[in-house]
């Protein structure tokens, strides 16, 4: 399988890792699956970042457990695995 295509299926063949900061960020991953369980959300990087749906104490903190939280489970439309119903 072409990187390009590891890549397109959600994939990240390259670069640094998440699971070097030795969290798999399971309590904020069940409050987001519960809040889409409830009502699909339109915008998740404006319900976990602007509307602080998982209760971070910053913005900068914000931005970081949504990078995470997308990097380690592929919380992207753009990833077949998520974007499938």
């Amino acid at each position: 399988m072409t990187v390009e295509k590891q890549i397109r299926m959600g994939f990240r063949p390259t670069g640094g890792s998440v699971h070097l900061s030795r969290t798999l960020m399971l309590e904020d991953l069940t409050t987001l699956m519960g809040l889409l369980a409830a009502e699909p959300l339109t915008d998740l990087k404006a319900a976990v970042v602007e509307e602080n749906c998982l209760g971070k104490p910053t913005v900068s903190t914000r931005q970081i457990t949504y990078g995470k939280l997308v990097t380690l489970y592929g919380l992207d439309d753009k990833v077949p695995l998520f974007a499938s119903e």
